[in-house]
């Protein structure tokens, strides 16, 4: 080996120092890139309600890709499927405006003017009993109860008398503002319902090939749980409110409409959410006695049991791993940063957020312990090893032969064989052998995948049929 003794050998010093230019530009590509995310944080707060109802239209989008694809599996266009999903929803709204919406308006006026005077008959009928727990805490309870609705202002019936044009403004301005939310949201959700499978293939399609069958999995697994969810959780909700609605209608409680509305709205709060719904019954049905409240809470206790022992096992056998501690912190969250929006629209993003980190974490699992891998992968991976090289993977399609790794004596199971991994470069054929010679004197071909034993239709093999190497005289 020749010394390269007359080089002079590098030192520290000899090393440039960073040129401070570099530093310059850095500190201003930074400040630049904060500049730019003010803006468009700006900008986002700008059209915030635009892309509130865009992110309901998504949600609601999800939610109905379910049945839209069961009437497409039924010979339904998808468009027309849409459209009666559609005629479904308008209906049921028309139904709620004109039929229960005044009723539970009624009862809800009625609600607020008469419970602060029966809460306060309740507390002075405990306060005189002789039983210490109601004399004392009971009592108590109900006075504290009693405050949260005894908030009547006089000044509010006063203004709507002496100013009825300033009072009505803004409740027809607010009903415009929901009617167009109501229809550019289903504008959006039939638009992405119509153009998922585009809009799908266009985003997946730029990120890197080696990325896209892992992001369309997380796309699909949040697609299926977040639709999953919130259709069973609908239904869990209508079944509930429907059960309490109608028990309390035949026990005659009062404002039992009102109440069995309330006990179907937070049935979507787990864990806590049908207790909480049952609380305002009890204590409506203490002000009409105590055999009527104790029926009340038999019935909220029934309920429960047959949600958590029937129901849930049946509907939301679809939507597991939504776990209830994240739907619950999500709702906590969601309620802080933007009110009841925030609740609804915060249960699809951790459930987003979970399926990427559960997707994370899985495979950070199994890069950790191979054995956990599949039993194929892993073969291939320690035999290739073996010979200080590292099969590549590409996939499972492949002919069904009997294979070998290239420079080694290991053949491949039966298991691998039926998933083959590309290949090694094929080595140079004998001079008298007819593998990978074609006709005339041209050189072997040197093809690529695995070097499969020779047959009479192998690629690179000039075959007439008979079975002679065309390049030696036939016997």
């Amino acid at each position: 080996m020749a010394s390269n003794s007359g080089a002079t050998p590098r030192t520290r010093m000899d090393v440039p120092a960073p040129d401070r230019n570099d530093d310059d530009r850095r500190l201003g590509l930074t400040a630049g890139s904060l500049f730019l995310v003010l803006i468009a944080f700006w900008m986002v707060t700008r059209i915030e309600a635009t892309i509130v109802l865009g992110l309901f239209g998504l949600l609601l989008g999800t939610i109905l890709e379910g049945p839209v694809r069961r009437l497409e599996e039924r010979h339904v266009p998808r468009a027309a499927g849409i459209a009666m999903i559609y005629a479904a929803i308008i209906g049921l709204l028309v139904l709620l405006v004109f039929l229960i919406i005044p009723v539970i308006r009624d009862e809800a006026i009625s609600f607020r003017e008469d419970i602060p005077g029966q809460l306060e008959n309740l507390e002075q009928e405990w306060r005189a009993s002789s039983n210490p727990l109601l004399s004392g805490t009971g009592a108590a309870l109900i006075d504290q109860a009693g405050n949260i609705f005894d908030t009547t202002d006089g000044d509010v019936d006063v203004d709507v008398s002496t100013d009825t044009v300033q009072n009505v403004i803004p409740v027809i301005s607010g009903i415009t503002t929901g009617i167009i939310g109501v229809v550019t949201t289903l504008v959006i959700t039939f638009y992405y319902l119509m153009e998922k499978a585009f809009i799908r293939k266009l985003v997946i399609a730029q990120l890197d090939p080696r990325r896209q069958p892992r992001v369309d999995k997380i796309w699909q697994d949040v697609e299926n749980k977040v639709g999953g969810w919130m259709r069973g959780q609908l239904l869990l909700m209508l079944i509930i409110g429907i059960i309490a609605t109608t028990s309390y209608g035949i026990l005659d409680i009062r404002f039992w409409p009102l109440l069995g509305l309330w006990a179907g709205l937070t049935e979507i709060i787990p864990i806590v959410g049908p207790w909480i719904g049952g609380v305002p019954a009890v204590i409506v049905a203490l002000t009409q006695g105590w055999d009527k409240a104790v029926i009340v809470a038999l019935i909220i206790v029934g309920m429960q049991s047959l949600e958590n022992w029937v129901l849930v096992p049946r509907v939301m056998r679809g939507a597991v791993g939504l776990t209830p501690l994240t739907v619950f912190v999500a709702i906590l969250a969601g309620t802080q940063f933007m009110g009841v929006t925030g609740a609804i629209l915060a249960i699809p993003l951790a459930a987003g957020i979970q399926v990427i980190l559960t997707d994370y974490f899985s495979g950070r699992q199994l890069r950790r312990e191979p054995q956990q891998q599949s039993g194929w992968r892993w073969m291939l991976s320690r035999a290739g090893s073996r010979d200080g090289e590292e099969p590549p993977d590409n996939g499972r399609d492949g002919p069904n032969h009997r294979q070998e790794f290239a420079g080694s004596n290991q053949t491949i199971s039966r298991d691998v064989m039926m998933r083959p991994n590309p290949p090694a470069p094929e080595p140079p054929a004998e001079p008298d052998a007819p593998v990978g010679v074609a006709s005339g004197n041209s050189a072997p071909s040197r093809k690529s995948g695995w070097a499969p034993f020779a047959s009479d239709d192998s690629p690179g093999v000039a075959s007439d049929g008979s079975g002679d190497d065309p390049g030696k005289p036939g016997s």
